[in-house]
């Protein structure tokens, strides 16, 4: 009964707790089932209380029962009232004690049986299963175990079975994947390490491992299988969440698992004692709250994790000291003399509520500090960076910007602890870099940026029915050109300027048009030639890539025009770089 009240109050708490996210609840139950688990050891320890009635109380008129009960039915040969014998049992009564002690321990055994079971199927399955060390699977897992802190080696297996897709396992975790994985997209290897991963961050398996265990043990109690289906119920939400909190698309995410879910139940799946990211059972809960943008989906801190487990805690220390306080027998006192006992007033009466309000109004979460330095590809210092961090919750962005210093260095301080915070550094001349970085409670994060140089655009139209292309210039002209250029490095002001980020674009020394291919256009073909290339320290662009869509000829007059390109390439810091260049080159007949 014990166990039960402390299980009855976790359950209603969670229920109270609706507009929390799943990380909270889901941690009122784990509290909930240790405390549940330790009742027998707080029972020796706690303080011994119980509500008073008039002269006696409730409990021990109870008890005063049991014993009139359990005496034995032969009366003295004087005729007297017969006196009990503490501890003495009729025989119908132990009787029917030890086949309920029967049905318990049978109840308990197949139910600890079928969970080794499941277990020992996992293993055979690990030890038959084939480990992932190279391709998206591999490189992905280590990726994402890194951003999301689990320092905890975590094993990628390749089973033979088509449906299984578990984690499982403390010290050592396992992915188990099936057999059709390595022809999965590389967003679902994404979206399903990241889901599998959040279970090994959260300890997950331990977890529910401990609720499996107390549930063997008071199997006949219902509200040991709900907290357990609720444990499990919030685990997968819990990580759903955090999958959704690291960037993925709600609707992306739901459809993906829609779909692994319908390739799972076209064959039958066998019970494993793991949690699977493709539950049918929860699949409708799971989807719902997904696409719900206005769900609260904020990570459990630490501050309210101590909160909580010391409320439930609060409960489960009187629970467990509830019952009749033993006091000493002499042997010729009466039953009545020795009935007595210290009344206590209800103190638990309220403390559900108490746990409500220490969850809902846990203290603030201690703050986290940003900060890092920005520098160019060559390692210069680069000042003068507008740097944004927005906060996104999945229904609203709160903003803030900084300006890098002389030396390249930015701080934000003071920031409430969050798993997504979207980090973007700005430049002119430069690529806008985005970063998604986690600020866990109290940390002091460093985060340094590396700007990339931004690409050159260049546009160019070819007529049809226009004259033959201008010819190009002597190599007198273009030897002038290169002179004057070369004359002007010396007075570059980014060769002597002390901070980095100092970018010189660059000059096109020779430009070639490209010509419409005669007999292109008399058969009336158009089209636009999307070249990708580099400007390489030489100046000239160097094994330019066509995207595939226009017709060959265009495609090869375009390339034959664009080779012939020569520039003063861009210095970074008076440096020859290189720089990307995209040129879009449409041949038009009714320009």
């Amino acid at each position: 009964m014990k166990v039960a009240v402390i299980v009855c109050v976790a359950l209603v708490v969670s229920a109270l707790l609706g507009r929390r996210s799943a990380a909270v609840r889901h941690w009122v139950l784990s509290c909930a089932v240790a405390c549940a688990a330790a009742t027998p050891l707080l029972g020796l320890v706690a303080p011994r209380w119980q509500p008073g009635f008039g002269a006696g109380s409730l409990v021990q008129q109870v008890g005063q029962q049991m014993e009139l009960l359990s005496s034995p039915s032969s009366s003295p040969a004087d005729g007297s009232t017969p006196r009990s014998r503490p501890g003495a049992w009729p025989a119908d009564t132990r009787r029917v004690a030890g086949a309920l002690t029967m049905v318990w321990g049978a109840g308990s055994a197949v139910s600890l049986f079928v969970l080794v079971a499941g277990l020992w199927r996992l293993s055979r399955i690990a030890a038959r299963s084939d480990r992932v060390r190279s391709g998206p699977w591999a490189g992905l897992a280590g990726e994402i175990a890194r951003e999301y802190g689990v320092t905890r080696p975590v094993v990628v297996l390749e089973s033979a079975d088509p449906t299984l897709l578990v984690t499982w396992g403390a010290w050592r975790p396992k992915i188990v994947l099936p057999a059709a994985a390595r022809t999965w997209s590389e967003a679902r290897i994404r979206i399903v390490l990241r889901h599998e991963l959040a279970h090994v961050r959260r300890h997950d398996w331990l977890i529910q491992m401990a609720a499996e265990v107390l549930r063997s043990a008071y199997w006949f109690n219902p509200l040991l299988w709900m907290a357990c289906r609720c444990l499990r119920q919030e685990s997968e939400q819990a990580c759903d969440d955090e999958v959704l909190a690291r960037g993925t698309q709600a609707d992306a995410y739901a459809s993906e698992l829609v779909a692994l879910a319908r390739d799972f139940a076209a064959r039958r799946r066998a019970w494993a004692p793991a949690p699977a990211v493709a539950h049918s059972s929860s699949l409708e809960r799971r989807v719902r709250a997904m696409l719900n943008p206005l769900l609260n989906r904020t990570p459990l801190s630490r501050r309210l994790r101590f909160a909580t487990a010391t409320a439930m805690l609060a409960v489960a220390v009187p629970v467990a000291g509830f019952g009749p306080s033993p006091s000493p027998r002499e042997p010729d006192a009466s039953r009545e003399s020795t009935a007595a006992a210290p009344r206590a007033e209800p103190s638990a009466r309220n403390l559900p509520v108490a746990i409500v309000a220490a969850v809902t109004q846990a203290a603030p979460a201690e703050p986290a500090t940003l900060s890092g330095t920005v520098r160019d590809q060559l390692g210069g210092l680069v000042p003068d960076v507008t740097i944004v961090l927005t906060m996104v919750d999945g229904r609203s962005r709160v903003a803030t910007s900084r300006r890098s210093d002389q030396n390249g260095f930015f701080e934000f301080a003071n920031l409430p602890p969050w798993d997504h915070y979207e980090l973007r550094a700005q430049l002119p001349g430069f690529r806008t870099r985005t970063d998604v970085v986690r600020l866990p409670e109290g940390a002091r994060v460093q985060w340094d940026l590396e700007m990339e140089l931004g690409s050159i655009e260049e546009t160019v139209t070819v007529v049809g029915g226009a004259a033959a292309p201008e010819p190009a210039l002597d190599e007198g002209q273009l030897q002038r050109r290169r002179d004057f250029l070369r004359s002007q490095r010396d007075a570059d002001p980014c060769a002597i300027a002390p901070a980095g980020g100092c970018v010189r674009p660059p000059v096109k020394i020779r430009h070639v048009n490209p010509y419409y291919p005669p007999e292109l256009e008399v058969a009336g073909v158009e089209g636009v030639v999307l070249i990708e290339g580099v400007i390489g320290t030489n100046g000239f662009i160097a094994t330019p890539s066509v995207r595939p869509g226009a017709h060959p000829g265009l495609e090869a007059a375009a390339v034959a025009a664009v080779t012939g390109w020569e520039f003063e390439p861009t210095r970074l810091g008076g440096v020859p770089v290189d720089t990307d260049i995209t040129v879009t080159v449409s041949f038009d007949l009714n320009n």
